[in-house]
């Protein structure tokens, strides 16, 4: 049995999101990893498109170390055996990175990733009983387990998910499958998520009626 754990990064979601990393991890029913990962990809945007907070913020490589590597359509039939090969899929508040591979299928006229996939965020929220949205890093640090310190990785991300999944499930003494069968309300399917919608430009406003004529004394 497969696990596929993974992350993306993006380079922004004006008008769709483009994604510049597919980090993954591959793993058996235990956790032993068996393959991982990035896929570092050019987002085909010029660099006036790129999100600046991104930019300066978050990303960990130069835009000109995206720009070299292959577009999201060349990567689109690994990934996709990636996640038909896997048995489970499991990522870290997956919504938006389901919502940025089906902005990219949409862009490039590929047939939509749809799959069922399980969530580290609410697997979290589910054995804790925390309300609040905890981050990947602050899952390890509250389960006391060092991960990949590499930040804004899609890799390291994607391996310090699956390190948080594999320490609830120990602390449980469960296989990941049992464990998955504990926490059902973790469970998505990607058919529940669209891809962005465009956002449609707001109208110039319309002077009112005869506002040009000039007016006679």
């Amino acid at each position: 049995m497969g696990i596929l754990f993974f992350d993306l990064e993006n380079a922004t979601s004006k008008n769709g999101i483009k994604i510049c990393e597919f980090g993954y991890v591959l793993t058996d029913d235990v956790f032993n990893v068996t393959e991982r990962g990035n896929l570092i990809i050019d987002p085909h945007i010029p660099r006036s498109a790129w999100d600046w907070y991104v930019v300066r913020k978050l990303i960990s490589r130069k835009q000109s170390e995206y720009e070299k590597g292959e577009r999201f359509d060349f990567y689109y039939p690994r990934i996709k055996a990636m996640i038909s090969a896997a048995d489970y899929v499991v990522g870290h508040t997956l919504d938006g990175d389901v919502r940025a591979l089906k902005d990219e299928c949409k862009r490039y006229g590929l047939p939509s990733l749809d799959f069922e996939y399980y969530d580290e965020k609410t697997f979290y929220q589910a054995v804790t009983g925390e309300k609040r949205a905890v981050s990947v890093t602050n899952i390890l640090s509250e389960l006391g387990v060092q991960g990949d310190e590499r930040a804004h990785d899609a890799e390291a991300d994607a391996y310090n998910t699956m390190l948080g999944v594999k320490a609830m499930a120990e602390k449980e003494k469960k296989s990941f499958s049992a464990f998955c069968a504990a926490y059902p309300r973790a469970k998505y399917k990607t058919d529940k998520i669209s891809a962005s919608s465009p956002k449609k430009k707001k109208p110039a406003p319309q002077k009112p009626q005869g506002a040009d004529r000039k007016t006679r004394l």
